[in-house]
């Protein structure tokens, strides 16, 4: 009697647990920002920089897909803007140029047989602002339009660009080709993760309990 009992007692902690790793889960997943870190080589930097082509640039950009909210609309284009959880940043030859949060731009057009897709800035204090432009121009990619991608890859764009401008002007202090694109897992999809990982350790312990009795 006494073990029918502890098992019912394990079976309903392990009940419980399940139920609110799986309602944490729901919360956690609704709002997982994307982070991408890129890198790449400069073609072109404006003798002001110090630096020439061949120089090495790093960065980051960080958005939540269900934060999107389109800002414009036209036909096979689409113009997404992200609150302050987006941010982008920029060095080049390990140096800070540009660090921004908030009101991330994210274009995208299909134009059969070719798919572009930009990130873009606002210039920040010193008037400077980034463009990283990611094409596929063979091949036309499959992208909802009211809906920004949650994934991206250099497989699926493999022709890219990155300029640095400072305005007023648009002089260009930058230019280069993106060589290296990957996702980093943010603390959200971490925890989500984790989360998984309690929830088949819970489901083992209790079908160890149930066999054991």
């Amino acid at each position: 009697m006494s073990s029918i009992a502890t098992s019912g007692r394990r079976a309903l902690w392990s009940t419980a647990l399940t139920t609110v790793i799986f309602i944490s889960l729901d919360a956690t997943a609704q709002a997982v920002p994307v982070r991408y870190e890129f890198g790449g080589s400069l073609v072109f930097a404006d003798p002001s920089t110090a630096v020439g082509p061949g120089t090495r640039f790093t960065g980051s950009f960080v958005y939540d897909p269900a934060e999107g909210t389109i800002s414009a609309a036209v036909f096979q284009q689409t113009e997404f803007l992200f609150g302050q959880t987006s941010s982008l940043s920029v060095q080049v030859a390990g140096q800070p140029v540009y660090s921004s949060q908030g009101n991330l731009g994210m274009g995208i057009a299909t134009f059969w047989p070719e798919t572009i897709l930009v990130l873009r800035q606002p210039d920040n204090q010193d008037g400077i602002s980034p463009f990283l432009e990611f094409r596929n121009i063979g091949g036309h990619l499959v992208i909802f339009p009211s809906l920004p991608p949650t994934s991206l890859s250099l497989s699926d764009f493999p022709d890219t660009g990155f300029v640095l401008s400072r305005n007023p002007g648009g002089q260009t202090l930058y230019q280069g080709t993106i060589d290296t694109l990957i996702a980093v897992p943010e603390p959200g999809m971490t925890t989500i993760i984790l989360l998984l990982a309690a929830g088949c350790i819970c489901r083992r312990s209790l079908c160890r309990s149930q066999r054991s009795h």
